[in-house]
């Protein structure tokens, strides 16, 4: 196998539901708002994205990832106020999850980006990117979606499926 990555243009759309979602906020106010929109429109020209595919057969994939210069500013609003820091953690979340749902509309209706098993091949190419696996399940950039393009299908295909953060919180409020 032979991976090719190509540099791709993302997009990413702010919406306030989603971000709720994500933040698990119930409410968002207007001074929060006035405080995230600076950072989206400052973070989102440090979005990445890449196309991943096999030249040698089937096998495609999508990597989109906020660069360190954004982690070092989510990590420095962290550092002075935790709950500020929070609020921004969810925000590049929220930009990242937008890009992918944009490139591949399915994410929305199933909520989940299954993460590919990291091969020797697509090692190669991240490393190639300046990237690299941090475990078997996550790289070296903190906001980041690596999977299928086009949408394959969710749990039962990806990496995390044993380990599933999302699967394992759905298990623990499943009625017994």
């Amino acid at each position: 196998m032979k991976i090719k990555s190509t540099p791709i243009e993302v997009q990413a759309e702010f919406d306030m539901w989603f971000y709720a979602e994500i933040s698990q906020e119930p409410r968002i106010s207007q001074e929060m708002l006035e405080k995230l929109e600076p950072k989206w429109n400052s973070w989102i020209n440090h979005l990445k994205g890449y196309s991943l595919k096999n030249e040698e057969g089937p096998g495609s994939w999508v990597l989109l990832y906020l660069d360190e210069t954004a982690e070092a500013e989510i990590d420095a609003i962290w550092k002075e106020s935790p709950s500020e820091g929070m609020t921004f953690h969810s925000l590049a979340i929220t930009m990242v999850m937008s890009a992918a749902r944009i490139l591949i509309p399915e994410l929305e209706q199933h909520q989940c980006a299954p993460l590919p098993n990291p091969v020797a091949p697509i090692q190669d190419a991240f490393e190639e990117l300046g990237l690299d696996w941090a475990t078997e399940t996550t790289i070296s950039r903190k906001y980041a979606v690596f999977t299928y393009m086009p949408y394959k299908g969710g749990c039962a295909i990806c990496a995390m499926e044993e380990d599933c953060p999302t699967k394992q919180l759905a298990d623990r409020w499943k009625r017994k």
